[in-house]
């Protein structure tokens, strides 16, 4: 890994190399009145130990329905930046890892 999150927080650019992210939080922004959309756009709170960052669906990205907190975002191919702020396109999300909860349900529902 290379430059850490808070790389974002300087404004425009790209944020090189590959970063495993911890999802804080994500929620929907689409609608604003709490009603689900048919083309969500999530807005995630992402953190790599201290540093903290905020991203952006800037398109939709698959890989990112039904992510929650707790989950793992591992984002490379260098996402855009724009105001401190990491937009997120479908080749930018390489994978995500589900969090500790959604692995013991899983486990749950195999017994």
């Amino acid at each position: 890994m290379s430059a850490g999150p808070s790389q974002a927080q300087q404004g425009f650019g790209a944020l090189p190399g590959e970063h495993k992210l911890e999802v804080l939080q994500a929620s929907d922004i689409s609608s604003p009145s709490g009603v689900a959309s048919r083309s969500p756009i999530l807005k995630l709170l992402l953190a790599s130990g201290e540093e903290r960052c905020t991203a952006l669906e800037y398109r939709p990205v698959r890989a990112l329905r039904g992510v929650q907190a707790g989950d793992t975002v591992v984002l490379g191919q260098e996402p855009a930046v724009r105001h401190g702020v990491v937009l997120l396109e479908q080749h930018n999300v390489l994978a995500v890892i589900p969090g500790p909860r959604e692995q013991q349900q899983q486990q749950q529902q195999q017994q």
